[in-house]
Protein backbone atom coordinates (compact mmCIF):
# COMPACT_ATOMS: atom_id res chain seq x y z
CA UNK A 1 0.00 0.00 0.00
CA UNK A 2 1.13 3.53 -0.76
CA UNK A 3 0.06 6.03 1.89
CA UNK A 4 0.47 9.79 2.21
CA UNK A 5 3.36 10.64 4.52
CA UNK A 6 1.45 13.75 5.64
CA UNK A 7 -2.05 12.39 6.26
CA UNK A 8 -1.62 8.63 6.39
CA UNK A 9 -4.39 8.36 3.79
CA UNK A 10 -4.19 5.39 1.42
CA UNK A 11 -3.12 6.61 -2.02
CA UNK A 12 -2.90 3.30 -3.86
CA UNK A 13 -2.90 -0.43 -3.18
CA UNK A 14 -0.28 -2.35 -5.13
CA UNK A 15 -0.56 -6.09 -5.54
CA UNK A 16 2.78 -7.88 -5.33
CA UNK A 17 3.31 -11.13 -7.19
CA UNK A 18 5.36 -12.64 -4.34
CA UNK A 19 6.48 -11.95 -0.76
CA UNK A 20 8.40 -8.65 -0.70
CA UNK A 21 11.73 -8.22 1.14
CA UNK A 22 12.69 -4.62 0.22
CA UNK A 23 11.18 -1.61 -1.61
CA UNK A 24 12.27 1.78 -2.94
CA UNK A 25 10.97 4.74 -4.94
CA UNK A 26 12.76 6.00 -8.04
CA UNK A 27 14.22 9.51 -7.61
CA UNK A 28 11.37 10.91 -9.74
CA UNK A 29 8.78 9.09 -7.63
CA UNK A 30 7.23 7.59 -10.78
CA UNK A 31 8.34 4.03 -10.15
CA UNK A 32 8.33 1.71 -7.18
CA UNK A 33 10.68 -1.27 -7.12
CA UNK A 34 10.41 -4.25 -4.83
CA UNK A 35 12.81 -7.13 -4.35
CA UNK A 36 10.97 -10.35 -3.67
CA UNK A 37 11.71 -13.56 -1.84
CA UNK A 38 12.02 -15.43 -5.14
CA UNK A 39 14.82 -13.29 -6.56
CA UNK A 40 12.80 -11.13 -8.90
CA UNK A 41 12.34 -7.37 -9.11
CA UNK A 42 8.73 -6.20 -9.16
CA UNK A 43 8.25 -2.82 -10.90
CA UNK A 44 5.21 -0.54 -10.70
CA UNK A 45 4.93 2.52 -12.96
CA UNK A 46 2.62 5.45 -12.25
CA UNK A 47 -0.86 3.98 -11.79
CA UNK A 48 -0.21 0.28 -12.53
CA UNK A 49 -1.82 -1.92 -9.90
CA UNK A 50 0.15 -5.05 -10.82
CA UNK A 51 3.92 -5.20 -11.34
CA UNK A 52 6.18 -6.14 -14.22
CA UNK A 53 8.57 -8.89 -13.12
CA UNK A 54 12.27 -8.59 -13.94
CA UNK A 55 14.82 -11.38 -13.75
CA UNK A 56 14.51 -15.10 -13.33
CA UNK A 57 13.53 -16.77 -10.07
CA UNK A 58 16.49 -17.28 -7.75
CA UNK A 59 17.85 -16.33 -4.32
CA UNK A 60 16.04 -13.64 -2.32
CA UNK A 61 16.71 -9.99 -3.12
CA UNK A 62 17.63 -8.32 0.17
CA UNK A 63 18.28 -4.74 -0.97
CA UNK A 64 17.84 -2.47 -3.96
CA UNK A 65 18.59 1.16 -4.69
CA UNK A 66 18.47 3.65 -7.57
CA UNK A 67 21.36 5.87 -8.56
CA UNK A 68 20.66 9.60 -8.13
CA UNK A 69 19.64 10.14 -11.77
CA UNK A 70 17.24 7.19 -11.74
CA UNK A 71 18.86 5.70 -14.85
CA UNK A 72 20.17 2.61 -13.06
CA UNK A 73 19.37 0.59 -9.99
CA UNK A 74 21.21 -2.14 -8.14
CA UNK A 75 19.88 -5.31 -6.52
CA UNK A 76 21.56 -7.34 -3.79
CA UNK A 77 20.92 -11.08 -3.71
CA UNK A 78 21.48 -13.62 -0.96
CA UNK A 79 23.59 -15.49 -3.53
CA UNK A 80 26.39 -12.92 -3.10
CA UNK A 81 25.74 -11.16 -6.40
CA UNK A 82 25.03 -7.48 -6.88
CA UNK A 83 23.31 -6.73 -10.19
CA UNK A 84 23.26 -3.36 -11.93
CA UNK A 85 20.11 -2.74 -14.02
CA UNK A 86 19.32 -0.16 -16.69
CA UNK A 87 16.08 1.38 -15.40
CA UNK A 88 15.15 2.76 -18.82
CA UNK A 89 14.76 -0.65 -20.46
CA UNK A 90 14.59 -3.02 -17.45
CA UNK A 91 17.75 -4.82 -18.54
CA UNK A 92 20.39 -6.38 -16.29
CA UNK A 93 23.65 -4.69 -17.32
CA UNK A 94 26.21 -6.31 -15.04
CA UNK A 95 26.36 -8.92 -12.32
CA UNK A 96 29.13 -8.60 -9.74
CA UNK A 97 30.19 -11.39 -7.40
CA UNK A 98 30.53 -9.06 -4.39
CA UNK A 99 30.96 -11.32 -1.36
CA UNK A 100 29.46 -14.40 0.25
CA UNK A 101 26.84 -12.50 2.24
CA UNK A 102 26.03 -9.00 0.97
CA UNK A 103 23.65 -6.90 3.05
CA UNK A 104 23.26 -3.59 1.19
CA UNK A 105 24.66 -1.75 -1.82
CA UNK A 106 24.83 1.98 -2.42
CA UNK A 107 25.76 4.10 -5.45
CA UNK A 108 28.24 6.95 -5.23
CA UNK A 109 26.56 10.34 -5.93
CA UNK A 110 27.92 10.38 -9.51
CA UNK A 111 26.75 6.79 -10.09
CA UNK A 112 30.21 5.53 -11.08
CA UNK A 113 30.84 3.30 -8.03
CA UNK A 114 28.95 0.97 -5.72
CA UNK A 115 29.91 0.12 -2.14
CA UNK A 116 28.62 -3.19 -0.75
CA UNK A 117 28.17 -3.97 2.95
CA UNK A 118 29.20 -7.59 3.54
CA UNK A 119 28.55 -10.04 6.33
CA UNK A 120 32.19 -11.13 6.18
CA UNK A 121 33.21 -7.80 7.74
CA UNK A 122 34.28 -6.01 4.55
CA UNK A 123 32.89 -3.28 2.29
CA UNK A 124 34.20 -3.66 -1.27
CA UNK A 125 33.87 -0.76 -3.72
CA UNK A 126 33.22 -1.59 -7.39
CA UNK A 127 33.35 0.36 -10.64
CA UNK A 128 29.80 0.31 -12.05
CA UNK A 129 30.82 0.27 -15.72
CA UNK A 130 33.34 -2.59 -15.48
CA UNK A 131 32.40 -4.48 -12.30
CA UNK A 132 36.06 -4.29 -11.23
CA UNK A 133 36.78 -4.10 -7.51
CA UNK A 134 38.49 -0.77 -6.84
CA UNK A 135 39.20 -1.23 -3.16
CA UNK A 136 37.98 -3.25 -0.20
CA UNK A 137 37.35 -1.48 3.09
CA UNK A 138 38.46 -3.59 6.05
CA UNK A 139 37.03 -2.11 9.26
CA UNK A 140 39.36 -2.44 12.22
CA UNK A 141 36.50 -3.66 14.40
CA UNK A 142 35.45 -7.27 13.99
CA UNK A 143 31.84 -7.80 13.05
CA UNK A 144 29.33 -7.74 10.21
CA UNK A 145 29.20 -4.69 7.96
CA UNK A 146 25.43 -4.20 7.97
CA UNK A 147 25.34 -1.07 5.84
CA UNK A 148 27.64 1.18 3.84
CA UNK A 149 26.92 4.34 1.92
CA UNK A 150 28.66 7.26 0.25
CA UNK A 151 28.47 10.79 1.62
CA UNK A 152 26.50 13.29 -0.53
CA UNK A 153 29.77 14.73 -1.92
CA UNK A 154 31.18 11.24 -2.65
CA UNK A 155 34.38 11.87 -0.70
CA UNK A 156 33.59 9.59 2.23
CA UNK A 157 31.99 6.23 2.90
CA UNK A 158 30.30 5.45 6.18
CA UNK A 159 30.04 1.84 7.40
CA UNK A 160 27.81 0.42 10.10
CA UNK A 161 29.30 -2.56 11.92
CA UNK A 162 27.35 -4.99 14.10
CA UNK A 163 29.47 -6.96 16.55
CA UNK A 164 26.74 -8.64 18.58
CA UNK A 165 26.00 -6.50 21.62
CA UNK A 166 28.11 -3.58 20.37
CA UNK A 167 28.53 -1.73 17.12
CA UNK A 168 30.47 0.99 15.37
CA UNK A 169 30.00 3.61 12.73
CA UNK A 170 33.21 4.37 10.84
CA UNK A 171 33.87 7.07 8.24
CA UNK A 172 36.36 6.36 5.44
CA UNK A 173 38.06 8.35 2.69
CA UNK A 174 36.33 6.92 -0.40
CA UNK A 175 39.35 7.31 -2.70
CA UNK A 176 41.86 5.64 -0.41
CA UNK A 177 39.54 3.46 1.71
CA UNK A 178 41.40 4.67 4.78
CA UNK A 179 39.80 6.07 7.92
CA UNK A 180 39.17 9.75 7.18
CA UNK A 181 38.98 10.83 10.81
CA UNK A 182 41.32 10.12 13.73
CA UNK A 183 40.07 7.24 15.87
CA UNK A 184 39.03 9.58 18.69
CA UNK A 185 36.82 11.56 16.28
CA UNK A 186 35.05 8.57 14.76
CA UNK A 187 31.44 8.13 15.71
Amino acid sequence: QVQSAHTGRLLQALNAAYAIETVTFSPSGRQILAGDRYGQVEVWNATAATPRLLGAPGPTITDLEFNMSGSEFVTVSESGFVTVWDARDDRAVRSINACSSPNTASFSPDGSQIVVACGDGTAPVFDVSTGQELTNIQPASAGIVTSATFSPDGKSIVTGINAGETGWVQVWNSELATPSLPTTERI
